[in-house]
């Protein structure tokens, strides 16, 4: 049955906000900030994981905000996740290949 009641968006704001919190506060209880677990540093060294690594180019400068600051946390956020199996090395536009050229050179030949 559905409820006639409407709720107001900052209560689902706090809502939001305390499940995020809680989240958060549930997985450092479990593990603390940038510890790997002994069980993913056993796998990783013990399975011949063979690292990953990517040279990935932009359009936009890694100055320019939100969208130039994105490509840098995601490449640091992969790093630590992935305990350096996978390196996403960022260069500026036109280093690689000119800033609107990049779908072309990488296309399949």
């Amino acid at each position: 049955m559905a409820s006639d009641k409407n709720v107001s968006p900052r209560a689902l704001l706090v809502a939001v906000i305390t499940a995020l919190v809680v989240g958060m506060l549930g997985s450092l209880a479990i593990r603390g900030p940038g510890e790997v677990s002994e069980r993913q540093q056993a796998t990783n060294e013990n399975s011949g994981i063979q690292a990953l690594r990517w040279r990935v180019t932009s359009s936009f400068t890694n100055a320019m905000p939100v969208i130039g600051q994105t490509p840098t946390r995601l490449a640091a956020e992969l790093r630590e996740i992935s305990s350096g199996a996978i390196d996403l090395q960022l260069f500026e536009p036109g280093e690689v290949v000119p800033a609107f050229e990049i779908t072309e050179s990488i296309k399949e030949k």
